[in-house]
Protein backbone atom coordinates (compact mmCIF):
# COMPACT_ATOMS: atom_id res chain seq x y z
CA UNK A 1 0.00 0.00 0.00
CA UNK A 2 1.32 3.32 -1.04
CA UNK A 3 -0.69 6.63 0.15
CA UNK A 4 -0.18 10.28 -1.14
CA UNK A 5 -1.96 13.35 -1.22
CA UNK A 6 -2.04 16.92 -3.60
CA UNK A 7 -3.26 19.34 -3.52
CA UNK A 8 -4.40 21.32 -6.10
CA UNK A 9 -7.36 23.75 -7.94
CA UNK A 10 -10.50 22.70 -8.99
CA UNK A 11 -9.47 23.20 -12.54
CA UNK A 12 -6.72 21.60 -12.49
CA UNK A 13 -8.61 18.13 -10.89
CA UNK A 14 -10.56 18.75 -13.90
CA UNK A 15 -7.75 18.79 -16.23
CA UNK A 16 -6.36 15.57 -14.89
CA UNK A 17 -9.30 13.40 -15.29
CA UNK A 18 -10.21 14.68 -17.98
CA UNK A 19 -6.89 14.17 -19.88
CA UNK A 20 -6.10 10.39 -18.05
CA UNK A 21 -9.86 9.11 -16.42
CA UNK A 22 -8.74 9.38 -13.15
CA UNK A 23 -12.20 9.47 -11.62
CA UNK A 24 -13.73 7.79 -14.53
CA UNK A 25 -11.48 5.04 -15.50
CA UNK A 26 -8.91 4.93 -13.07
CA UNK A 27 -5.35 3.72 -13.26
CA UNK A 28 -4.44 0.01 -12.56
CA UNK A 29 -2.96 0.32 -8.91
CA UNK A 30 -5.31 3.19 -7.66
CA UNK A 31 -7.38 1.25 -5.04
CA UNK A 32 -9.01 4.40 -3.73
CA UNK A 33 -8.98 8.25 -3.91
CA UNK A 34 -11.27 10.62 -2.00
CA UNK A 35 -11.36 14.36 -3.37
CA UNK A 36 -12.63 17.03 -1.18
CA UNK A 37 -12.85 21.16 -0.85
CA UNK A 38 -9.56 22.54 0.79
CA UNK A 39 -10.82 26.24 0.31
CA UNK A 40 -9.92 28.59 -1.99
CA UNK A 41 -10.67 27.29 -4.94
CA UNK A 42 -8.46 24.42 -4.42
CA UNK A 43 -8.88 20.50 -3.99
CA UNK A 44 -6.92 17.71 -2.18
CA UNK A 45 -7.12 14.63 -2.97
CA UNK A 46 -5.91 11.52 -0.71
CA UNK A 47 -5.16 8.11 -2.99
CA UNK A 48 -4.45 5.08 -2.32
CA UNK A 49 -2.61 2.93 -4.61
CA UNK A 50 -1.53 -0.66 -4.26
CA UNK A 51 1.92 -0.25 -4.45
CA UNK A 52 4.47 2.54 -4.76
CA UNK A 53 5.36 1.12 -8.50
CA UNK A 54 2.03 1.98 -10.06
CA UNK A 55 1.65 5.63 -8.33
CA UNK A 56 5.35 6.21 -9.80
CA UNK A 57 4.40 4.55 -13.44
CA UNK A 58 1.23 6.86 -13.12
CA UNK A 59 2.72 9.92 -12.23
CA UNK A 60 5.52 9.48 -15.18
CA UNK A 61 3.50 8.60 -17.71
CA UNK A 62 0.44 10.79 -17.41
CA UNK A 63 1.18 13.38 -14.33
CA UNK A 64 4.28 14.75 -15.38
CA UNK A 65 3.30 16.19 -19.26
CA UNK A 66 0.40 17.59 -17.34
CA UNK A 67 2.35 19.66 -15.19
CA UNK A 68 5.63 20.15 -17.78
CA UNK A 69 3.18 22.07 -19.58
CA UNK A 70 1.56 24.39 -16.62
CA UNK A 71 -1.90 22.73 -16.93
CA UNK A 72 -1.71 21.14 -13.83
CA UNK A 73 0.13 21.98 -10.34
CA UNK A 74 0.07 20.31 -7.58
CA UNK A 75 2.96 19.06 -5.19
CA UNK A 76 2.31 15.64 -3.69
CA UNK A 77 3.27 14.48 -0.45
CA UNK A 78 3.36 10.89 0.58
CA UNK A 79 1.76 9.68 4.11
CA UNK A 80 2.92 6.64 5.99
CA UNK A 81 0.01 5.11 7.79
CA UNK A 82 0.34 4.01 11.67
CA UNK A 83 -3.05 2.77 11.72
CA UNK A 84 -5.06 0.81 8.85
CA UNK A 85 -8.72 0.00 9.32
CA UNK A 86 -10.79 -1.37 5.75
CA UNK A 87 -13.79 -3.06 6.06
CA UNK A 88 -14.44 -5.84 3.72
Amino acid sequence: MFIDQVTTTSEGLDIVDAETGFFSDPPEGLSAVIAWDAGDGNVTCLMVWDTPGQRGEFAFQKMMPLMESGRVQGDPDVLTPTRVFIRN
